[in-house]
């Protein structure tokens, strides 16, 4: 894939869309799609969300997808989670430095709890940015489940929940969503804002 030209172009209209829906284009949104093998997407800083070409050419006929893996990735942005991701490993850090075996443990255990919780708020806030855009998501939801299989552990030493509690916590919430209003919500966002130009 390219990772500038039409293929990045089709992601950045896709982000665009997402920013636009849900009123978020008072930030400066930075797109990178970064050539690399690995399945993986991330958010750095507030602003920045990074596809890997391998995720894209995954999920390059399926837009649902798409919005919802770069959705989840703004959520991230959003919520903050960059910033409380620090201060644990500030801790881990700190403890690390005094060399108490057990407090490195406990901080290194209670960053990998916070770091699922995260992933949680990510794919229902992520799910509603989507949902605003007039994306489906129960076809973007193949995205949450590639994107678990990619990272076999057991959930206490992992940083992202297992799949299975990851796509029941989905639909569960989900029950709640008004995805009818939420969409009629971002046509009007969209309706009432300018297209942004890619720089």
């Amino acid at each position: 894939m390219q990772a500038y030209g039409e293929d990045f172009y089709h992601v950045y209209r896709i982000m665009e869309k997402i920013i636009r829906a849900n009123n978020l284009d008072f930030v400066n949104w930075r797109l990178n799609l970064r050539a690399n093998e690995s399945f993986n997407a991330y958010n750095s800083y507030v602003n920045n969300v990074t596809l890997y070409t391998s995720a894209y050419d995954t999920f390059r006929d399926n837009d649902d997808a798409l919005a919802l893996l770069i959705s989840h990735e703004i959520a991230h942005g959003l919520l903050g989670h960059q910033k409380r991701k620090a201060k644990y490993f500030s801790k881990i850090e700190r403890a690390r430095r005094v060399g108490h075996y057990t407090s490195y443990q406990i901080a290194i255990k209670s960053y990998k709890k916070a770091s699922r919780d995260m992933e949680y708020e990510a794919d229902i806030e992520g799910a509603k940015l989507a949902a605003r855009a007039g994306y489906d998501l129960s076809k973007g939801k193949e995205a949450i489940s590639m994107i678990n299989t990619m990272y076999y552990a057991d959930e206490l030493n992992s940083t992202h929940p297992d799949t299975a509690k990851r796509i029941e916590n989905f639909e569960q919430n989900r029950k709640y969503f008004m995805e009818s209003e939420w969409k009629k919500q971002g046509e009007y966002n969209l309706d009432n804002s300018e297209v942004l130009v890619c720089e």
